[in-house]
């Protein structure tokens, strides 16, 4: 097991558990991540080499450069059967309704039913 609350440990361990009761495809979101750091830290600069590509150097205007459709297709087409494999064998579901779920938990919370009601601020 992995220590640490870092994204990269906790999707290694849950695919760890998981791989115990059945196949995990591999998942690799470096780039996604990398993008994701420059807009929570801006000003950072990041070394970042794709497979065989030539390093390149990561900054705020690749947020602009490179986070477009088809990387966030590319982010879901391995995060998708990534999360399929594990709440599958884990034995969980997978939420996928989430304003449902949403509306279900908030009527947990005020213990109303908010369907048909006005959006709140929760």
């Amino acid at each position: 097991m992995h220590r640490g609350e870092r994204l990269c440990n906790l999707t290694r361990n849950i695919g760890h558990e998981a791989r115990k009761f059945g196949r995990v495809p591999f998942v690799s979101f470096r780039l996604e991540k990398h993008l994701r750091d420059l807009i929570a830290h801006p000003g950072i600069t990041i070394a970042f080499s794709d497979g065989g590509s030539e390093e390149t150097t990561l900054d705020q205007s690749s947020v602009f450069e490179r986070l477009d459709g088809e990387t966030l297709r590319s982010l879901e087409a391995q995060i998708t059967p990534w999360l399929d494999a594990v709440c599958r064998n884990l034995g969980v579901s997978r939420l996928t309704d989430t304003k449902r779920q949403s509306q279900q938990a908030a009527a947990l919370l005020f213990g109303r039913n908010l369907r048909n009601s006005k959006t709140y601020e929760v």
